[in-house]
């Protein structure tokens, strides 16, 4: 209905393996049929493996905090290869790994709520590990069988300029500097040379020199920078047309493109692979797309390797944190309008449940097509 060639979505892994010890055929069965039905539809599934989310086995176990954890999540990963891999050649073992372990083992913002540096550092370790595990196992697989799709594997990673929140305060410049040097650089430094370093400069706290060979494109996922007035992280600055629903974020078309120019910086192609907002109206969805599709044409014309952009989100989604009705990140309504499953009335009717901004978007599609 919306005309786009390909769709990216995220695989739940506890519903794949509800314990250890079990694999679910059904929930396997389920993802293989959204992926022919794909396929019948000539749009190329994009499947995500890990987007922030353990099974509570899995945590129990102390999740990406133990090493020896990692081969646990590759056999979940192998065996949801080789169902899908007759119709799934783009694939992202780990959502922005950077953010799950600051966030979850950090600052305690999401699950597993842990506040420990230095134990984020180490989970962000082990991702990074279980990323090129995962990308050995397919591609060793694939040339075994050479069954389906040969695979095209993304380092998938959130940029998030860090900038101070007053030009003329050092304490605002050295504060962004450790925020940029955790979030952003840990992992653009060791997929371009393998040397992993945390807050600590010049120190290595791994070093893996086949990282750089590990992956096959840059997954950017890009919302807007960050501002740092001291050691909070506030709103940046912004046109108040630009500010959206959203608190911490805004409109930046300039940093969508620095975003691009940065994860270019790594050789590879780059997919815009989650973008959006929260918009104040629909009206502001439309400025969004104007001002990131500007950007990411401006970059291609520039001569930067732009494969694709993936709108967050098809539908309204739940946000972590939030209440479910609280964030409206969709061109379509959601058509589960409460806890209790009760469906939008029109739910059927992709016309009335698509929104302005998805029209728009809809047309832009199809102009590109044409």
């Amino acid at each position: 209905h919306l005309g786009v060639n390909s769709y990216r979505l995220s695989i739940e892994w506890s519903r794949v393996q509800p314990t250890i010890d079990t694999f679910d055929q059904a929930a396997i069965d389920h993802y293989i049929e959204i992926c022919k039905a794909l396929r019948a539809k000539n749009i190329a599934p994009m499947i995500c493996l890990h987007h922030y989310s353990d099974p509570i086995w899995f945590l129990q176990a102390q999740g990406f905090a133990q090493e020896n954890n990692i081969e646990l999540f590759i056999q979940f990963c192998k065996k949801m290869y080789q169902a899908l891999q007759p119709y799934v050649q783009d694939w992202i073992v780990i959502s922005q790994p950077a953010a799950y372990a600051i966030k979850g083992y950090g600052q305690a913002m999401q699950p597993p709520f842990v506040k420990d540096m230095n134990l984020s550092e180490q989970v962000m370790i082990n991702l990074f590990k279980a990323h090129i595990a995962a990308y050995d196992a397919f591609h060793q697989e694939y040339n075994r069988t050479h069954i389906g799709y040969q695979p095209n594997i993304g380092l998938c990673h959130q940029i998030t300029q860090m900038q101070p929140y007053t030009q003329y305060n050092p304490f605002d410049h050295l504060i962004a500097t450790f925020a940029d040097r955790t979030y952003n650089k840990a992992l653009l430094r060791f997929f371009a040379t393998g040397h992993f370093r945390g807050l600590k400069p010049l120190i290595d706290l791994a070093y893996i020199p086949q990282a750089p060979k590990k992956f096959d494109f840059f997954a950017l996922s890009y919302y807007c920078p960050k501002s740092f007035n001291g050691t909070s992280a506030i709103t940046p600055k912004a046109a108040i047309t630009h500010q959206t629903a959203d608190i911490s974020r805004i409109i930046d078309k300039q940093g969508m493109y620095d975003a691009i120019v940065q994860a270019s910086q790594l050789g590879k192609p780059v997919y815009v692979v989650e973008s959006g907002i929260d918009p104040i109206d629909d009206n502001q969805r439309i400025l969004l797309l104007n001002s990131y599709l500007g950007a990411i044409s401006q970059a291609i014309d520039d001569g930067y390797d732009v494969r694709g952009y993936y709108h967050w989100t098809l539908m309204d989604n739940y946000e972590w944190s939030k209440p479910r009705d609280s964030s409206h990140f969709g061109l379509y309504k959601n058509r589960v309008i409460n806890d209790a499953g009760n469906l939008h009335p029109d739910y059927k009717n992709h016309d009335l449940m698509l929104k302005e901004s998805g029209k728009y978007y809809k047309k832009l599609i199809e102009r590109q097509i044409k």
